[in-house]
């Protein structure tokens, strides 16, 4: 006599606790995020029902801002039903720049730009535009008469479908 074991069905009965929707997380966070002054630049599902969130806003995030958004997101879901780890954080100070809206507040800072042909630009964010951003920097060129070189100020304007990637530098000698 042949018995049949039967794997226990995980999906059903008083132990059970779901896997967290990506989606139904999207939709909180996009909703806790507008309530906050906030975007969303990434959200991510990683192993073991664990999700990062990661976002910005027209000012600086603050500690205070990523823990009323964490708690927020944790409030639209049943912790006794959804077993899930929550990560919200802000990109680093030199993470690249991802979405047009990070870049108003940066304004005066210095950035690196990676274009799409491999060329690096280092240089000042001094103006913003719908079409793109345009950097100041000083440079060092031959003397027009006369050996040596003389200090310029330069500014070029960079169209965005030109840039693969804008980045923020942070200067710690100052």
């Amino acid at each position: 006599r042949k018995t049949e074991r039967r794997a226990y069905d995980r999906s059903s009965g008083p132990f059970f606790v779901g896997n967290m929707n990506i989606e139904a997380l999207r939709r909180a966070a996009e909703e806790a995020v507008t309530s906050l002054n906030l975007f969303i630049l990434d959200l991510k599902e990683r192993p073991g029902n664990a999700f990062a969130i990661f976002v910005d806003g027209e000012d600086f995030v603050t500690l205070e801002k990523l823990s009323r958004l964490n708690k927020l997101i944790e409030a639209a879901f049943d912790r006794d039903m959804e077993d899930f780890s929550l990560e919200v954080s802000s990109p680093g100070a030199t993470t690249p720049l991802t979405d047009r809206r990070q870049l108003p507040k940066h304004l005066g800072a210095p950035m690196k730009l990676l274009m799409n042909d491999g060329k690096k630009v280092k240089g000042e964010l001094s103006a913003l535009n719908e079409e793109g951003l345009t950097l100041r920097w000083k440079e060092r060129v031959p003397k027009e008469i006369g050996k040596g070189k003389q200090t310029i100020e330069r500014e070029e304007f960079f169209a965005f479908s030109q840039v693969k990637e804008a980045k923020r530098t942070v200067n710690f000698n100052r």
